[in-house]
């Protein structure tokens, strides 16, 4: 399985990398807590939007605020369906790697079902 890229929020100026958006198991535990899941795109797109973009943040950055979050998202001038996409791909990544298997076999030998 591949790892997905994190996204990597550039200075306009400088071309430094300001912000590096990723996530964490301990990331997504805290979100899943807050009652945040995927399926909130379905009922609540923009808060559900809003809230992914902030916890991306929070491996990294996390004295990040949601405010300054939603700030830097604007700044930016809003999210690609791209870049939701890879939110999304990062977001579940960290449990994927939990339960993935490589080539169909399984991913601890010292395991037996």
């Amino acid at each position: 399985m591949e790892k997905v890229k994190p996204i990597l929020i550039k200075d306009p100026d400088t071309g430094e990398v300001r912000y590096t958006l990723e996530f964490s198991r301990s990331v997504v535990k805290m979100a899943e807590k807050a009652g945040f899941h995927l399926g909130l795109f379905e009922t609540a797109p923009l808060t559900a939007l809003e809230n992914l973009w902030f916890y991306a943040f929070q491996k990294n950055h996390n004295g990040m605020k949601l405010d300054n979050a939603v700030d830097i998202l604007k700044e930016i001038g809003g999210a690609t369906s791209g870049m939701i996409q890879r939110l999304v791909e990062l977001y579940q990544a960290p449990s994927d790697a939990l339960v993935s298997t490589a080539g169909g076999e399984e991913k601890n030998a010292a395991v037996e079902l």
